[in-house]
C-alpha cells in the first residue's frame, strides 16, 4: 500500500517510514508542513495518509479535507490532545505520540479496509503493493 507521510518530526517521520517499509508499504511521499503535503497530493497517489495533527505551518484540518474529497483514508499522529467531537475530522483513527507499533500495524489494516470497502478490493487497487510475507 502506498501511505503518504505527513509528520514535521524529523525522528518520527524517519522511524515511521522505516517501520511502513519493514511492513512492506511503500511510502509515496513525506512532507512536514500542511503545504507540503497539499503538494504531494498533487503529485502522488497514495492509498492512505498518516498526517501529524499539528505541523510547522498549523493544524491538518485543510489537509484533512482534501483527503477525504479524495476519498483516501488517513489516521492521525500526534501528540496533542484532539477533540474527538471535531466535526471536521470525523471518524478516525489516532495514534498516540509515543507510537505503539503493534497499534500502528492494526490502524494500517483499517486504512486497508477502508481502502477495500471504498471499491475494489485493495490487492486489484493499481497502486497496492503491500506484500505479505509467509511465516517459516
Amino acid at each position: 500500500m502506498r501511505v503518504l507521510l505527513v509528520e514535521d518530526e524529523l525522528l518520527i517521520a524517519m522511524m515511521l517510514e522505516d517501520e511502513l517499509t519493514g511492513l512492506g508499504h511503500c511510502v509515496a511521499g513525506v512532507a512536514s508542513t500542511v503545504a507540503g503535503g497539499l503538494a504531494l497530493l498533487q503529485t502522488t497517489s497514495p492509498d492512505c495518509a498518516l498526517v501529524d495533527f499539528q505541523l510547522a505551518d498549523g493544524a491538518c484540518h485543510d489537509l484533512i479535507a482534501d483527503l477525504k474529497m479524495r476519498r483516501i483514508p488517513f489516521a492521525l499522529v500526534t501528540g496533542a490532545h484532539i477533540d474527538t467531537a471535531d466535526a471536521r475530522l470525523g471518524n478516525i483513527d489516532v495514534l498516540t505520540k509515543p507510537l505503539d507499533l503493534a497499534r500502528l500495524t492494526g490502524v494500517l489494516e483499517r486504512l486497508t479496509s477502508r481502502l477495500e470497502s471504498a471499491g475494489a478490493p485493495a490487492e486489484d487497487h493499481p497502486l497496492f503493493q503491500l506484500s505479505l510475507k509467509a511465516e517459516a
